[in-house]
Parts: C-alpha cells; sequence; structure tokens
C-alpha cells in the first residue's frame, strides 16, 4: 500500500515546488512516487467551457489567466463538495490513490477542512497518511507609522506571507495547518524556472528535513 502524503498552503505557497523536491528526493532513493491532485479533475471538467467561452485553459500557468478563471473554479468546486458533504472530489482521488502500485502517493493541494470528513482527515484517518503545510513569504519593510523603515541588513524587516487568494482558503487554511504533522515555512526566492526552484539549497533542506523527520527513506 502507498504512503500518502498530503501538501498544503493557500494559492503560491510553494505547494507545486514542495511536491517536485519531495519527489526527486524520494526518486533519487530509488522509491516510485505518483503525485494527484483534487484540483486535477475539477481542471478536467471546466477545462473546455473555459478555452470556448474565455478563451483560457484550465490548466493554465499565466498569474493573470489564473486569476481570471479562480473564482468559477472555486465556486465549480465548492458546488459538487456541498453536493456531497467534501467527499465529490475525494473519492475520486481515493480510487487513484487505492489503484496506484506506486510507495509513495503526493496529494498536492490539501485544502479543505470544512465538513466531517473532509480532505485533510482524508489523508490523515482514512490513509493514515502525513500531511506538510507550506508557506511562504518576502522580507518587506517594517511600517513605522506613515514612513517606511528598513534595508536589507535592518533587524526592522518584518516577514510578510502570501496571503489567501479567496474566502475559502482564509476559513480553512488555518483549520489544515493546525492538523498538519509538519509545517515549513520558506522564503520567497523569484526569477526562477520550476526546474531551478527544485534544487534551490535553501528550499531543498526544508524537504530533507521532512523526510528525516518521518524516516521516509
Amino acid at each position: 500500500m502507498s504512503i500518502v502524503i498530503g501538501i498544503s498552503g493557500v494559492a503560491r505557497s510553494g505547494k507545486d515546488t514542495f511536491a517536485s523536491i519531495l519527489t526527486n528526493q524520494l526518486k533519487a532513493a530509488g522509491k516510485s512516487v505518483e503525485k494527484f491532485a483534487f484540483a486535477d479533475t475539477l481542471k478536467q471538467d471546466c477545462d473546455e467551457f473555459c478555452k470556448s467561452h474565455l478563451g483560457v485553459s484550465a490548466f493554465t500557468s499565466i498569474t493573470e489567466e489564473k486569476n481570471l478563471i479562480r473564482p468559477m473554479l472555486v465556486w465549480f468546486g465548492d458546488a459538487k463538495r456541498k453536493q456531497t458533504e467534501g467527499r465529490y472530489w475525494v473519492d475520486i482521488i481515493d480510487k487513484k490513490v487505492k489503484a496506484s502500485n506506486a510507495d509513495f502517493c503526493l496529494i498536492t493541494d490539501v485544502r479543505y477542512d470544512f465538513y466531517p470528513v473532509d480532505e485533510i482527515d482524508w489523508v490523515k484517518k482514512e490513509c493514515g497518511g502525513l500531511v506538510c503545510h507550506v508557506s511562504r513569504w518576502n522580507w518587506v519593510p517594517f511600517n513605522a507609522g506613515n514612513r517606511w523603515i528598513g534595508d536589507p541588513d535592518s533587524m526592522r524587516n518584518e516577514k510578510r506571507f502570501v496571503q489567501p487568494a479567496n474566502d475559502h482558503e482564509a476559513l480553512n487554511d488555518p483549520k489544515v495547518k493546525a492538523k498538519s504533522d509538519f509545517i515549513v515555512e520558506w522564503e520567497n526566492v523569484s526569477n526562477r524556472t520550476m526546474q531551478q526552484l527544485a534544487v534551490e539549497p535553501s528550499l531543498v533542506a526544508h524537504v530533507t528535513d521532512f523526510i528525516t523527520e518521518f524516516k521516509l527513506i
């Protein structure tokens, strides 16, 4: 049976980056890995509509296009969740995970803790898996009244975390984080491709700590 690892966090926090680094390290140790996302099936269901009416693929990686279609994807995803007490997308992924022969199954978008048995409960209780919560931050100058103070070496700078993209994330992310088994808070690394991020030492170190903590390899 596969070991299931869920990755949680708000949009743009680095969930896919964490999954890519983790995949690389597990495969380097000779382990097989499959990645799944609750949003993949949702995007498949909405892709044709988005392309024909908006000229945008539901699988776009362009930030502006993502922002355009995100409200519709959230609405549709939530509508199906309401019809099934949060189980619609979970049950689809559950079948795929049970059919997998991989050593590890990574679920790259564990976002909800609203219904009695929601996404995070499925990972932790039904699959006996682990959940890692990821947050991303930048250094910003500390605002003293109406005057910005700070420089790269100043202790008056403060961390500014990526904020939830919508009300759903604002409501659920703190609860999911509280139930997560491991917390990652990493600094934003800009001007990198996904391939470069996957080998960025400051990011790789966090994933190595996660693997070591739970003796995954």
